[in-house]
C-alpha cells in the first residue's frame, strides 16, 4: 500500500524540479503511472472529504471541524458563495440543529 502523503510530498517536490527545469512541460508526461494514479487517487479522496461547521446562533458564527471559529458579516454561505471551507480547503457541510 503506497502512503498517500508522502507520495504527495514527493510529487509536490518532482513537480517543483520539473517547473524549474520548464515553465510550459505537461508534468504529468514526465510521471510513471504509479506517481499518477497515487495523485489522482489522492485528489478524489480530497474532493469527497467534508468540513461540518455548525452555526451558533447565541453568537452568530460557524464553528468548523477543522477548529476554526467563522462569522459572516452579511447572508447565509450560499449568499457568499462559500461551497468549500477556506482553511481546510473541503466541502462544507453545513449540520441543522437536529445533527449535532
Amino acid at each position: 500500500m503506497i502512503n498517500i502523503k508522502t507520495a504527495e510530498v514527493e510529487i509536490l517536490e518532482l513537480i517543483k524540479k520539473l517547473k524549474k527545469l520548464h515553465s510550459k512541460v505537461n508534468v504529468a508526461r514526465w510521471l510513471d503511472s504509479d506517481t499518477v494514479e497515487v495523485a489522482k487517487a489522492y485528489h478524489k479522496q480530497k474532493l469527497e472529504e467534508k468540513c461540518e461547521w455548525k452555526y451558533d446562533e447565541d453568537y452568530e458564527y460557524y464553528n468548523t471541524s477543522c477548529g476554526v471559529e467563522y462569522a459572516l458579516t452579511d447572508g447565509t454561505l450560499e449568499d457568499n458563495e462559500h461551497y468549500h471551507c477556506p482553511f481546510c480547503g473541503k466541502k462544507i457541510s453545513l449540520l441543522t440543529q437536529e445533527e449535532e
